[in-house]
């Protein structure tokens, strides 16, 4: 042990026998036979049951050979004695962080992995890993800070959704939240219904008529429309896709829709 004894100054501390085939040294400079080093101090591993001759780790009360300080999961065996990870305890056993979440964290949206509270986004109502959390049609990584939509209970980010949105029949852009149902068209919910013919916005509450499959206001409802009120309608987007009506008049109700808003 890089030291040199006389032969009967080679002795147990705690027994005296003189020491001649096995010698143990404490770190504090004590000398002990087999017997006695097992019995007074040698640690017993935590994972092995084998006695500790060399380094260990002292965790969880218990110590360790640094090569049994493993995570417990079944098929994992991560060594947590390099001190880059940190270990966490179930049952007085060492598991790695992963496996940690996947017995008390609650399941990822995506991979069904667990995660631990604080470690999670919190996306339409379900927990995510940040990693996890992506467009499902693009696969492009989302963030909180994105506008997210809903797609089939699953996350779309806004280039995906808005390629793919119903189209309002007045202004044609994507309807990405509320609407308007009305004769079989969607409008936007604020703004974008109004009189087929002269184009008038419909006030909150104000009756309608249907002229022609269209929306109309009580103006012109009945009487001669002009010939560019006739074309407007006849040359609309959604005019093919109408429910023509009989001629004259007759009640138009709108019905709300909640669409897909951001989340």
């Amino acid at each position: 042990m890089g030291t040199t004894y006389h032969p009967w100054c080679l002795v147990c501390s705690h027994c005296g026998e003189q020491l001649t085939t096995t010698v143990h040294k404490t770190p504090d400079g004590k000398l002990f036979c087999e017997q006695d080093f097992l019995a007074l101090c040698a640690y017993t591993c935590g994972r092995c049951a084998g006695v500790i001759e060399a380094d260990s780790v002292s965790a969880l009360e218990k110590h360790w050979h640094t090569w049994c300080f493993t995570c417990s999961a079944a098929g994992c065996g991560k060594n947590l004695a390099d001190g880059e990870g940190s270990f966490h305890e179930i049952d007085g056993q060492p598991f790695c962080q992963p496996h940690y979440a996947d017995a008390k964290g609650d399941p990822c949206a995506k991979c069904g992995r667990g995660i631990l509270p604080g470690d999670g986004l919190t996306v339409m109502k379900k927990l995510w890993h940040p990693g996890c959390l992506s467009c499902c049609t693009c696969h492009r990584p989302l963030s909180t800070s994105d506008k997210i939509f809903p797609r089939d209970d699953n996350p779309t980010c806004e280039d995906c959704f808005t390629a793919s949105a119903e189209k309002c029949v007045a202004c044609r852009k994507p309807i990405l939240g509320k609407f308007l149902t009305v004769l079989n068209r969607k409008y936007h919910a604020t703004g974008c219904l109004s009189c087929g013919a002269c184009l008038k916005p419909f006030d909150t509450g104000e009756k309608m008529f249907q002229r022609n499959g269209w929306p109309v206001c009580a103006d012109h409802a009945k009487g001669d429309l002009t010939p560019e009120q006739v074309e407007r309608m006849a040359s609309s987007p959604a005019a093919a896709a109408a429910t023509t009506g009989a001629g004259g008049a007759g009640g138009a109700s709108a019905s709300a829709g909640a669409g897909a808003g951001s989340a």
